[in-house]
């Protein structure tokens, strides 16, 4: 489903609400009454690197969205849910060089830092209108990035994009 013009419309002229805690960015429709959704679906998106972190991603996902009173469906929910992950991985050597001259030898130490930096965008779409009506944005960074260490920001990610939802508008 594409909704790059939708999403385009939604954030020029949505009411912007900021989530503290680093680089999180949370926008929804003010119009938008989020209390007459019922159901939503998993809509194609972008394939996991990892195709485990995202089966973790989308049951983190859907704890959020079950507790808010919303039913996950196969296909045909008021809502569409489309995931965007984007990001790499760099390392940096941070050794050094030690040379002892009174026995002249030099002993080089190296010290590899690996970093995972990811950026995760997570889109509610109302299915009858086509228009993306909530948008997540978090970029987070991971050093020595392990499933374990992924899943831990996967939590609190999620825990803090979805900890207003559903927003209450039209006041």
């Amino acid at each position: 489903m594409k909704t790059t013009k939708s999403l385009l419309v939604l954030v020029s002229f949505l009411a912007v609400s900021f989530v503290s805690a680093g680089s999180m960015l949370v926008v929804h429709d003010p119009e938008t009454d989020f209390f007459t959704y019922k159901t939503y679906h998993w809509a194609e998106s972008d394939p996991a690197y990892v195709p485990e972190l995202r089966q973790y991603l989308e049951r983190k996902v859907d704890e959020r969205l079950d507790a808010a009173g919303l039913e996950r469906v196969e296909s045909g929910g008021d809502l569409a849910i489309e995931v965007y992950i984007s990001g790499g991985t760099s390392a940096a050597n941070v050794g050094g060089y030690y040379n002892h001259v009174t026995f002249e030898i030099a002993i080089i130490t190296s010290i590899i830092n690996v970093t995972t930096e990811a950026a995760l965008s997570i889109d509610l779409v109302d299915t009858f209108r086509n228009q993306a009506v909530w948008h997540g944005h978090s970029e987070v960074q991971v050093n020595a990035p392990s499933h374990q260490k992924m899943r831990k920001k996967i939590d609190k990610v999620v825990k803090k994009l979805f900890r207003d939802y559903p927003p209450i508008t039209g006041l």
